[in-house]
C-alpha cells in the first residue's frame, strides 16, 4: 500500500507529459527559419535602407503594447513570408478585432516588406503604403532602445 502514492504520481506524470506532447500550442505552425527573422529588416523604402534592427525585434516591439493579439506566419514562396497579427481593441470608440498583414521577402542579406494590409471598416481591406505604416512599427521599436544589429551598434 505504501506504492500507491507513487503509483499515482506516475500515472499522473504520464498523462502530463502525453497531454505536453499532443498539444504543443502552435509549435507545429510554420514560421520563417531563424537565420530569416534574425536578418536585418528595411525601411520597407525604394532603396532598401537597412533599419539597424532584425525583423524578430521589430515584430516583437511592434506587438507588445497589442491588446489580445496573436499572430501567424504563412509562406508565400521561397524567402517570402506573409505576417499576419490579430487584436482586440477595448477603446469604447473603437471597439473590436483588427488585423494588420505584411509581406516580406529577402533580398541581398536583408528582409525586405513589400506589401502591407490593414483592417478597415466592415469587411474593408485597406493597402496603405508599406514605407509609412512598417515605419510606424520601427517608430515604436527606435522609442523602447530596443537591440541594434551588430553594424549599428558598431557605428555608435
Amino acid at each position: 500500500m505504501r506504492f500507491v502514492p507513487g503509483i499515482a504520481a506516475s500515472i499522473v506524470a504520464a498523462v502530463a507529459i502525453a497531454w505536453t506532447i499532443r498539444h504543443r500550442d502552435g509549435a507545429d505552425a510554420p514560421r520563417p527559419p531563424d537565420d530569416f527573422l534574425d536578418a536585418e529588416v528595411t525601411r520597407g523604402d525604394p532603396d532598401g535602407t537597412g533599419s539597424c534592427y532584425t525583423l524578430r525585434v521589430v515584430l516583437t516591439q511592434g506587438q507588445f503594447w497589442l491588446s489580445h493579439s496573436a499572430s501567424r506566419w504563412t509562406e508565400r514562396a521561397d524567402e517570402e513570408w506573409t505576417f499576419r497579427v490579430e487584436w482586440l481593441d477595448g477603446n469604447a470608440a473603437t471597439s473590436g478585432s483588427h488585423w494588420q498583414e505584411f509581406d516580406f521577402a529577402r533580398r541581398d542579406g536583408l528582409v525586405e516588406p513589400i506589401l502591407s494590409r490593414r483592417s478597415g471598416g466592415p469587411g474593408e481591406v485597406l493597402e496603405p503604403d508599406v514605407e509609412s505604416e512598417f515605419g510606424s512599427w520601427l517608430e515604436a521599436t527606435r522609442d523602447r532602445r530596443a537591440g541594434k544589429v551588430a553594424r549599428c551598434r558598431d557605428e555608435a
